[in-house]
């Protein structure tokens, strides 16, 4: 069984959803237990990074299917934006923090639930009506 680039991005936003889950219940449930909440935050922070890798890779493999001829220099100018964008979310993180691991998941959560709308409403309806 194949999976398309579609059906792995949607399993990547599942999963970065899921870890980002886990981490908010450890955080407001486990708190005052601090070896399990290490284990159960690194855990989820495994989970939301293999989420983050599989939508991340095919999003760019999808996003450069027609621009062989100029592939290098595409993929250079989607690194550099990359770089920006974790640079800019670095930045906000280092504003929302209070001395707590709470604002870290609701970050993930609401980026997560905005890629996943951005999904939907653009890439998926665009393949739903190329099929």
């Amino acid at each position: 069984s194949t999976f398309s680039g579609e059906d792995i991005i949607e399993r990547g936003l599942g999963l970065i959803v899921l870890g980002t889950l886990i981490l908010v219940g450890a955080i407001l449930t486990l708190d005052n237990i601090k070896g399990l909440i290490l284990i159960t935050t690194l855990g989820a922070m495994l989970i939301v990074m293999m989420g983050i890798n599989l939508t991340l890779l095919s999003s760019l493999s999808m996003a450069l299917g027609n621009y062989q001829s100029v592939l290098g220099t595409a993929s250079a100018l989607f690194g550099f934006m990359y770089y920006v964008i974790i640079s800019g979310t670095t930045f906000l993180m280092g504003l929302l923090h209070n001395d707590t691991l709470l604002p870290m998941p609701m970050f993930f959560l609401a980026l997560a639930v905005t890629m996943i709308g951005i999904y939907f409403t653009l890439i998926r309806q665009r393949a739903d009506v190329t099929v």
